[in-house]
C-alpha cells in the first residue's frame, strides 16, 4: 500500500540519517568527555574552540552544552533508527516509519536552528573559528536537509513548513533565554592546561642546553600543538624553558613581545637568535642546539650573524 511505499522509499535515507547522527552523538559525547575530565586546551587549536568548550556561553544552568548535543543527536539517532530494528517487510516497520517522520522533521529543525545561534556567537561574540562547532552545524544542517527536503519525510510540503517552524520557533527561544542568562563578565586571564608527563632523562639534558642558550618557546594557551610539545619535555624538564604566552587574554601574556618578534605561528622556537616555527621532536632540537639544523625561519631585518 501507500504507506509501506513510502516507508520503502526512505529506508536508504532514514539510514544515512542515523549513521550522521551517531556521528554526532560520538563527537559531542568526545567533547563533553573532555570537558569533564580533561582540558579543553589539549584539543583545540584556536581560541574560539576554547571559549565553545570552557567559556561564559559554554553551559546552560550547570550543564555543558556538548551534553545537550548528545541528548539531542542520540534522540534524532533514536527516531531515525527505531524502524530500522523491525524487518522492512513488517508492519512494525511501516507503523514506526510514520510515527517518527514528523518527529524527525521537528527535532531536526530544531537542532539545525540552535546550531545557527552557535555559529552566529561565534562569529560575533566570540569572532574565532571553532573547527568541532562547525562540524556539528554542518551536520545538524545535513540532518534537516535530508530529513524534510531530500527524504521528504513529511510529503504534504505545509505540514513540513509547520513542524519545521515550531522546531525553529522553540530552539530560538531556548537560544535568546540561554543567551540573556549568562552573565556577562569579564574572562579570567586563560592558562595553559598541566604538564602530566614524567620527564626523561634526554629531555632533562636537552632542557638543559636549551637554558644555557637561552632558548625560549612561543604558544598559546588554546595550542594543542604547544600543548603537545611541552608533554614531549615532561613537567620537570620544560620548567627550565623560557615559556611566553602569546595570546592577548592568556594568563602572564607578553603578546606585544611576540608582536616585536615577528612570531610567525605557535609553537615556534627562538635559540641563539633564530626562529623556528612548528612542534619539533627531541631530535631536531638537539641538533638545532648542536649547530646541525638551519633555521627554517627569519623575521624580517633579523641580522644573519645571530642565525648560524
Amino acid at each position: 500500500d501507500e504507506a509501506f511505499a513510502r516507508a520503502t522509499a526512505f529506508l536508504p535515507v532514514r539510514r544515512v540519517l542515523t549513521a550522521l547522527a551517531l556521528f554526532g552523538v560520538g563527537e559531542t559525547t568526545f567533547l563533553t568527555a573532555t570537558k569533564a575530565f580533561s582540558t579543553p586546551a589539549a584539543i583545540c587549536g584556536t581560541r574560539g574552540c576554547v571559549d565553545v568548550l570552557s567559556g561564559p556561553y559554554s553551559s546552560f544552568l550547570g550543564i555543558p552544552l556538548s551534553l545537550f548535543g548528545v541528548l539531542s543527536y542520540g534522540a534524532f539517532a533514536a527516531l531515525a533508527g527505531w524502524p530500522l530494528a523491525a524487518p522492512p517487510t513488517s508492519p512494525a516497520f511501516v507503523r514506526r516509519d510514520a510515527a517518527t517522520r514528523p518527529l524527525m522533521v521537528l527535532l531536526s529543525a530544531a537542532m539545525a536552528a540552535f546550531s545557527a545561534y552557535l555559529l552566529t556567537l561565534l562569529a560575533v561574540v566570540i569572532r574565532s573559528p571553532c573547527a568541532y562547532c562547525l562540524t556539528s552545524a554542518g551536520v545538524c544542517a545535513a540532518l534537516f536537509l535530508g530529513t524534510a527536503l531530500i527524504g521528504r519525510a513529511v510529503p504534504d510540503a505545509g505540514a513540513t513548513a509547520r513542524l519545521g517552524g515550531a522546531g525553529a520557533v522553540a530552539a530560538a527561544a531556548l537560544s535568546g533565554v540561554m543567551f540573556l542568562s549568562t552573565p556577562v563578565q569579564a574572562r579570567p586571564p586563560s592558562a595553559p592546561p598541566p604538564i602530566t608527563t614524567v620527564s626523561e632523562r634526554g629531555a632533562m639534558r636537552l632542557a638543559k642546553r636549551l637554558e644555557e642558550q637561552g632558548a625560549t618557546m612561543f604558544g598559546a594557551y588554546w595550542c594543542s600543538h604547544c600543548y603537545a610539545q611541552k608533554q614531549l619535555f615532561g613537567e620537570e624538564a620544560f620548567a627550565r624553558i623560557r615559556y611566553v604566552e602569546c595570546a592577548k587574554d592568556g594568563a602572564q601574556s607578553q603578546s606585544s613581545l611576540c608582536r616585536e618578534k615577528k612570531v610567525p605561528g605557535y609553537p615556534t622556537w627562538e635559540i641563539n637568535g633564530a626562529l623556528y616555527p612548528g612542534e619539533m621532536d627531541l631530535a631536531d632540537l638537539q641538533n638545532i642546539v648542536d649547530g646541525k639544523k638551519p633555521p627554517t625561519y627569519f623575521p624580517e631585518g633579523a641580522p644573519a650573524a645571530a642565525t648560524k
